[in-house]
């Protein structure tokens, strides 16, 4: 039943509070916010099944203890990601919905180079935590 969850009940359910914070926000879809809930499924994956992953990240014998922490430090970047993929949604993707307005369309310069390039960074800063622990540039 967890892996169902995880493989289906998480996805849908991001997809879904993606969509309602957009209505309610009134901006399209992206793909660059859209990449954070990749992250976000990624580690509820983690977080309901970690002795699945435990063997790619930890050396340790004690796989109790490296479940635990694998758990603590899947939990902490998911609240990281969560918090940035709704500001995203809330703050940065309005600008760039702006931009693509019928008024603006064809003058390269008001487009809003400054969230497009923190939306994508901060994707990229925590898929390089993420790759970190995988491949054991972190110790857990």
């Amino acid at each position: 039943m967890v892996f169902w969850i995880g493989l289906i009940g998480v996805p849908l359910l991001l997809v879904f509070c993606s969509s309602a914070l957009r209505c309610i926000k009134g901006t399209p879809f992206t793909s660059s916010i859209d990449a954070l809930n990749i992250l976000i499924a990624f580690d509820t994956s983690i977080i309901l099944d970690p002795a699945l992953f435990v063997q790619f990240v930890s050396s340790s014998s004690d796989l109790a203890i490296a479940t635990k922490e694998l758990t603590a430090s899947i939990v902490f970047l998911a609240i990281i990601a969560i918090i940035m993929w709704v500001v995203s949604i809330l703050e940065l993707e309005s600008a760039l919905a702006a931009h693509y307005d019928n008024k603006s369309r064809g003058n390269p310069t008001n487009f809003p180079v400054k969230s497009w390039v923190t939306i994508w960074c901060l994707t990229m800063v925590l898929l390089a935590v993420h790759i970190a622990i995988f491949t054991k540039q972190v110790n857990i």
